[in-house]
Formats: C-alpha cells, sequence, structure tokens
C-alpha cells in the first residue's frame, strides 16, 4: 500500500505532461484548439517583451488534459453549486449566457432621455422614407427570454428597472403613428401561459414561438392589405430531445444538458413558394435571398414584403409564413443595412424590421446604419 499510494499519486501527476508530449492522444483538446502554435523560443527571453504572454499561450492550448480539467471543474459548479461563470443558472432548467443576461442587458436598460429621442427620431423618420415610396413599416423587436420571464431568472429581474429597456422601445414604436408593431412581448406573455415558446437552454424562440409570431404577422400585414387571411397550412410539432443550445454548451460541461423542445413537422407549400437565392438579384443590393410564388397558389397573398432580421429571421423560411406572401425579399446581412432604402424593389407595399433586445444599442445608435436617412428612398427594379 505504501508503494501503491505514492506510484498512483506520480501516474496521475505525470499524465498532463504525458498527453502534452503525446497531444493527438488529447482528442478533446485537439478539437477545441483553434490555433497551434509552436512555444517561443529560448533565446529570445530577454529580447521579446511578449514572451511571458506567448508562453502562457502555448502552455493554455497545450496543456495536456486541460480541456478535461476544465470541464470536469465546471461541471462541479454546476452540479453541486447551481453556479457558471459563463452563464445564469435560472429555474426549472431555465439558461441564459451572463454577458446577454447582465450586460447587454444593462446597455438597452440605461440608454439616455438624449440617446431615446435620437432612437425615435431615426424610426420616425424611417418609416417616413418608406411611407414616401408607398412601403408600410412594421417593427418587430424580439425580447430576452429574461425579459418576458423573469420568474425563472429572479437574480437578474431584481437588478433591471421595472420599465426596462425593452419595454420603453415596445412604448416608443406603439407611440409612433404609421408604423407596425409585431408585439411579440404581449404575444408571449399571454400564449406562454400553455406553452414554452423559447428554448430552455438557448437564445432563440423555438418552432413554436416562430409559428405563433408568424401567425401574427399574416394576420396584422393582410388586415393592412385589405384582405384579411387566417393561417392556411396544417400546423403540427414532434418532440425530442435538444443537445446543442448555445446556453447550455457554453456550461462547458462533462455531461451535456438536454431539453425536450418541439420541432415543427415539415409542410408542403401549397402555394409553390420556392427561393430564388441571391445570384438571381444584380448588384448592389443587400438582399441574400428570394421567395416568391410560382403562381399555383389561388388563394389571395400578402403584397411584396422586405423582411430584414437577424438569425430568428431563420426560423420563417420553413415554418410556411413565406406562403403567405407573393414574394419576399429578406435581409439578413445586417452589414447591408444601410443599402436599404437606396434598393427597394418595385412592388414592395410592406417592410418587417426584426431586431433583439440586447442589439437596440447597436442598431438604433450606430451612425452608419443611418446615413441612408439623409437621401430619399429609391424605387429599383430587381431580378425575377
Amino acid at each position: 500500500m505504501k508503494i501503491i499510494v505514492p506510484t498512483l499519486f506520480l501516474i496521475l501527476i505525470s499524465l498532463p505532461a504525458l498527453f502534452m508530449a503525446k497531444p493527438q492522444w488529447d482528442a478533446a483538446a485537439t478539437m477545441a484548439q483553434k490555433e497551434i502554435r509552436p512555444p517561443a523560443p529560448w533565446h529570445e527571453l530577454f529580447s521579446d517583451t511578449e514572451y511571458g504572454k506567448k508562453t502562457e499561450a502555448y502552455f493554455n492550448e497545450h496543456f495536456g488534459l486541460r480541456n478535461l480539467m476544465i470541464r470536469a471543474k465546471n461541471q462541479l459548479d454546476y452540479s453541486l453549486f447551481g453556479y457558471s461563470p459563463q452563464v445564469i443558472i435560472g429555474k426549472d432548467g431555465w439558461l441564459s449566457n451572463r454577458s446577454v443576461a447582465m450586460g447587454q442587458t444593462w446597455n438597452v436598460d440605461h440608454l439616455s432621455d438624449e440617446q431615446w429621442q435620437q432612437t425615435k427620431q431615426r424610426i420616425e423618420l424611417f418609416s417616413q422614407r418608406l411611407k414616401d415610396v408607398g412601403v408600410k413599416l412594421y417593427v418587430l423587436p424580439v425580447p430576452l427570454k429574461i425579459t418576458v420571464h423573469p420568474e425563472h431568472y429572479p437574480q437578474i429581474a431584481s437588478m433591471r428597472p421595472e420599465h426596462n429597456g425593452y419595454l420603453k422601445i415596445r412604448d416608443l414604436i406603439k407611440s409612433l403613428p404609421g408604423v407596425g408593431l409585431i408585439d411579440v412581448y404581449e404575444i408571449f406573455k399571454r400564449d406562454s401561459q400553455r406553452e414554452v415558446l423559447f428554448y430552455k437552454t438557448d437564445l432563440h424562440w423555438n418552432d413554436i414561438g416562430a409559428m405563433t409570431v408568424s401567425k401574427e404577422i399574416v394576420a396584422q400585414l393582410s388586415q393592412s392589405a385589405g384582405a384579411p387571411m387566417e393561417w392556411r397550412d396544417p400546423v403540427a410539432f414532434h418532440y425530442t430531445e435538444f443537445a446543442l443550445g448555445g446556453d447550455a454548451t457554453s456550461l462547458g460541461l462533462l455531461f451535456p444538458i438536454t431539453e425536450r423542445v418541439p420541432f415543427l413537422n415539415s409542410i408542403k407549400s401549397p402555394c409553390g413558394i420556392y427561393p430564388g437565392g441571391a445570384d438571381s438579384l444584380p448588384s448592389p443590393q443587400p438582399y441574400g435571398a428570394l421567395f416568391m410564388s410560382n403562381g399555383a397558389c389561388k388563394k389571395p397573398l400578402i403584397p411584396q414584403t422586405i423582411i430584414v432580421g437577424n438569425s430568428y429571421m431563420i426560423y420563417f423560411y420553413q415554418n410556411g409564413l413565406l406562403d403567405h406572401f407573393e414574394k419576399v425579399y429578406l435581409l439578413h446581412d445586417l452589414l447591408s443595412f444601410q443599402l436599404l432604402l437606396q434598393n427597394i424593389p418595385r412592388g414592395t407595399k410592406f417592410l418587417i424590421w426584426q431586431f433583439f433586445e440586447s442589439e437596440i444599442p447597436a442598431q438604433l445608435q450606430s451612425p452608419e446604419w443611418w446615413d441612408q436617412l439623409a437621401s430619399p428612398a429609391r424605387i429599383v427594379q430587381l431580378g425575377q
């Protein structure tokens, strides 16, 4: 026994060095490395002022079993203490990225009165520029799940003002005449009593949440077009275990956590909607995709629409929403937002602007985004 214990101890403390010498044995570390760099040459010890940082970076990337030990430590923190340095651990399995839940919401909640006034002026002028060429603006601000469900995140809810930044932007949009609001907050507050509408382990809304919003879009825009319609496609969901949530992944655990989530059953479009793709659109233009009807649908369709958005918008591609439009231009690359007003496709009647709560400071306060307001909107003839 006197020999076994010291021997096991020596083997244990030698393992990192062994795996460092044989990095191919440490598959997890090899996969995690984003940059493989050689160690800093020893003769640069006194001549290179960055020698210490380079050496530290080398050991961070190559230290044997480092990935395993970090995940083991994260697992202990999560399982024993309900804590993670990267993720807020809420109630009943609800997670939220810490930088989003604390840092980005603070930025939204503490915009100055001057910044809010500037935001109002920009949205008003943006709407007017569109109205001048016959396009109505609809704003679709998506709240964080901690905004809709503060009861699941009591430690964060207690730090935010009662009338937070998201509710301010919602009130601001409501106050603007001629600007439509797809009120995700109200819809989710109402329907979350029956269904879970966000992923618990990811930032995004789930398929049911996206469907709920999609039905509201169809209802509002068809009403505005003078031909009210109901959602026409049959809707059914199946449930399965999901282990790829971004918030869950950020925990960095040994044993990934999963949640049972709804996925929309495949929808076959009865109206022949098909993607045209960016290649069909002449340059310069900001749009990344074009969906249009092939004329097979005999029912009324919502007139041509532009949808501007981020990763939330992707849920609309396959859930039947686009099936209700004559034609939809999609702007997903927000670096092209500043080209929007100078590239309004002929025949456009509506523009839906979807953004996320934490993007409010960046999108509404970035001057380069709003230089386009200095000139009138321009109608252009794009392909198809």
